[in-house]
Formats: structure tokens, sequence, C-alpha cells
């Protein structure tokens, strides 16, 4: 027990000084450092776990910092060797493509990604519901979250929350509310945000009564309203 807690110790190092390694090259210009990064690439082949590893790091590196062309060759360099990337990566990449706007290239990388024999789980579906529903691509994010529940990944709050609020910021808090209920009733996981963007909605749509009905369901339910409600 003792030398397996020494080992994940030392892994752990190890683990943060190539995170720390990478930063500082991502934060240097490649006239900076000498080489070319995609000669670590060829050097760290010899060691498939280890590229895989390297390169998942890298994904996060470039692209917490905004640099997605970098974070997506860093991403499609592992599919190019054969390899499928790790599923924390990409959506990790995909989340903030979606948070800066760049809501096609997000959902074109899915695409590819999910080509590649990709798994997706819950919060990969979650980022993708988000990114449909920004565009107002709603029957689009039915679809997914139908394709969600039939490969057996059990949609979470935030899932459920996304898709409910997708549908009651383009208007359409009747049908927000009817997923609601039926997310209710199949015992999925329904939390404050769902409730509140259903409130939200009809408010919006000037649907006063509608609005204080799920006030008082969502209080039935015991679940807290919040200050934003």
């Amino acid at each position: 027990m003792l030398i397996h807690m020494l080992l994940l110790s030392e892994y752990c190092v190890v683990g943060i000084c190539i995170e720390s390694l990478l930063s500082e090259i991502v934060g240097s210009k490649e006239s900076d450092l000498g080489f070319d990064i995609t000669a670590l690439f060829e050097v760290l082949s010899v060691n498939s776990c280890v590229l895989i590893w390297v390169l998942d790091m890298l994904v996060k590196e470039y692209a917490s910092v905004g640099m997605f062309d970098e974070a997506i060759d860093a991403l499609f360099q592992l599919k190019r060797r054969g390899f499928v990337p790790c599923i924390m990566s990409c959506n990790f990449l995909l989340n903030r493509l979606i948070e800066h706007g760049k809501v096609d290239m997000a959902l074109a990388i899915y695409g590819h990604l999910k080509m590649s024999g990709l798994n997706s789980n819950d919060y990969t579906y979650g980022i993708l519901l988000k990114a449909l529903c920004r565009k107002g691509n709603l029957e689009e994010a039915r679809d997914v979250f139908r394709e969600m529940v039939e490969v057996g990944v059990n949609p979470n709050a935030f899932t459920c929350s996304t898709y409910i609020e997708g549908l009651c910021s383009h208007k359409r808090s009747d049908s927000g509310y009817e997923a609601l209920l039926a997310f209710k009733a199949a015992k999925w996981l329904i939390d404050t945000f769902a409730y509140t963007a259903v409130i939200r909605g009809f408010c919006s749509e000037m649907k006063l009564k509608e609005a204080v009905e799920v006030l008082f369901d969502m209080v039935n339910e015991g679940v807290a309203p919040n200050v934003y409600i």
C-alpha cells in the first residue's frame, strides 16, 4: 500500500512538472523555444501512453488561453496517429469554443470526433445541447437528447436544464415546461436552474399566471428558489 502511494505521488509530481513545462511552451514563441513543437511529438511517439497524456494536456493548455487553432491541431495529432482523444480534453475544448462564440467550429469538431469513435458522456451531450440551443437549432437539440437516452447515457441536471433553457430562451416556454415535467416523471434530476429558466421564459412572454404556477410547483417539489427568479 505504501509503495503504491509513493508511486502515485511520484506520478503526480511528474505530471505537475510536465504541465508546468507545457504552460511555458504555450506561452512562448517558437523562435524563443529553439525547436519545433511537432518535433516533441515525434520524440514522444515511442511511448504512446506518454504521447496521449502530453497531447491531452497540451489541448487544455492551448484552449485555456484561447489558442484554438493550436488546440485543435494538438487534438488531431492524436487522431492522425490512430488514437481517440481523452473525452475530458474534448469537452474542455468544445466548451471553450462555445463560450468564445465559435459554435459552428465546436459542432464541426464534434462531428469529426464522433466519426473517429469518441464515446460521448453526459457532459459532452450537455455541451452539444448548449451549442445547438444557442444557434436556435432546437429540433437538432431534441434529436441529440433522444440520442443520448438511446445510447444509455443518463441525462444529468446540466443536460436537462440546458435543453429546457434553450427552449425557453426561444419563446417556447410551454415546451420547456412540458420537457421539465417529462424529465421529472422519468426521475431525472431537475434543479433550480431548470425551474428558473421556465419561470423567466414565461415572464418574458408575459405569461405571468403560468410563471406563478411553476414557482408553486417548484416549492412543492422541495426545490428552493434562488435570488435570480
